[in-house]
């Protein structure tokens, strides 16, 4: 059975993070449309970011999880949506097809790192199982 509490904290968690992330990196969203390498590399760092930051929170998420495997890509999204949502507020962008590639470009970073994240946060509760019945198995 969920542990609806629990979810409720890691998706308002969420939500506060990706609010987090969009102020510390809001001041290179301009450089994402500056033609050439400069430009593809800052959007793929943004990738980057949003897959390390939900990659860290959907392991630790999966870690003490028995069930409910699909809140990270929930988590995912509410992480991408305060980007998004305040990119298309300030008018960052001037053409929406690069603000359409920052926000795919962000989503899939996300998801990535929600992937990855469920994947290492079950051989995480794996080994944490295993440790405790190892240690259960000799009396400590």
């Amino acid at each position: 059975m969920p542990n609806y509490p629990r979810i409720i904290a890691y998706l308002t968690v969420s939500f506060t993070i990706g609010v987090i992330v969009y102020i510390f990196t809001g001041l290179f969203v301009p450089f994402t449309e500056t033609p050439g390498w400069i430009g593809t590399a800052v959007m793929v760092a943004y990738g980057a970011v949003y897959l390390s930051v939900t990659w860290s929170i959907s392991r630790r998420y999966v870690r003490r999880s028995a069930t409910t495997y699909w809140i990270p890509y929930l988590m995912a999204l509410i992480i991408s949506i305060p980007a998004m949502f305040f990119v298309e507020l300030k008018e960052e962008f001037a053409l929406m097809q690069n603000q359409i590639m920052f926000a795919i470009m962000i989503v899939a970073g996300a998801e990535l790192g929600a992937y990855f994240g469920i994947q290492y946060g079950h051989r995480m509760r794996q080994e944490l199982i295993e440790k405790a019945q190892q240690k259960q198995q000799h009396g400590n």
